[in-house]
């Protein structure tokens, strides 16, 4: 199989990720990467967060609140603007596509007109996390609502056809674009989501300083495995669809 790396930085891109932290996981450093030669990202965060805790008795509007600002944070440390992180605000644990879910996104995508797309591979196999299936479904039926003209959930805004999708957390992976330079932003995003260290990270606390080493090891490795199918030191690995 072929694979290719590091495409050209578009002017506008679109990372939709299904929770918080999604998106600084699974392309943190190409989001970095591409920032810092004048693309404007966006981020779209499809749920609210509100499940993002193993404590029962956490209050879910406090922790909405939490995660947003610390969301808001992540990025700008990938040099995404805060006015350019979009809550889509549903429920965490319930997303669903749905007619509205996708005119949503549809209407961003529209709005924001970026070349290229990132999201969840809808098709990964033995996928647990219902919200991570859902928003890969989500994005790619947005990304055809959006290109046709007379899509009927949205003839309000003008349509728009991206050039790239790319599929993180995907079954195949096609393309790989390089995080040389760029992997100390994508651990400092990541840290940055400090309600999630115990939660995703395996982290437990800020002064867990060994935690904290061994997580940055463990993204560390994964970058370098990523980057080998491309033959590169270290990079994200995703599925590329560029027929849209």
């Amino acid at each position: 199989m072929k694979i290719t790396r590091d495409l050209p930085i578009p002017k506008a891109a679109l990372a939709i990720g299904a929770h918080p932290d999604d998106i600084e996981f699974n392309c943190g450093s190409t989001v970095a990467k591409w920032s810092s030669k004048g693309c404007e990202f966006h981020f779209a965060i499809l749920t609210d967060g509100s499940m993002g805790s193993w404590e029962p008795t956490d209050d879910s509007d406090n922790l909405i609140e939490t995660r947003q600002a610390e969301a808001r944070r992540a990025a700008n440390l990938l040099g995404v603007e805060s006015s350019n992180v979009h809550f889509l605000g549903f429920k965490d644990g319930s997303l669903e596509k749905s007619r509205e879910s996708i005119a949503r996104v549809c209407s961003l995508i529209r709005t924001v007109k970026p070349q290229t797309i990132f999201g969840h591979d809808p098709w990964k196999m033995y996928r647990l996390h219902p919200d991570h299936r859902a928003a890969g479904f989500i994005t790619v039926d947005a990304i055809v609502a959006a290109r046709e003209p007379l899509y009927s959930y949205l003839q309000t805004l003008e349509h728009h056809r991206c050039d790239n999708l790319l599929l993180y957390e995907a079954q195949i992976e096609d393309h790989v674009e390089s995080s040389k330079d760029f992997e100390e932003q994508k651990v400092e995003s990541l840290l940055a989501h400090a309600s999630q260290l115990l939660t995703t990270m395996n982290i437990a606390g800020p002064n867990d300083l060994d935690g904290i080493e061994r997580f940055r090891r463990w993204i560390s490795d994964n970058l370098t495995e990523k980057g080998s199918l491309a033959t590169l030191s270290g990079g994200e690995a995703f599925k590329l669809i560029n027929q849209i």
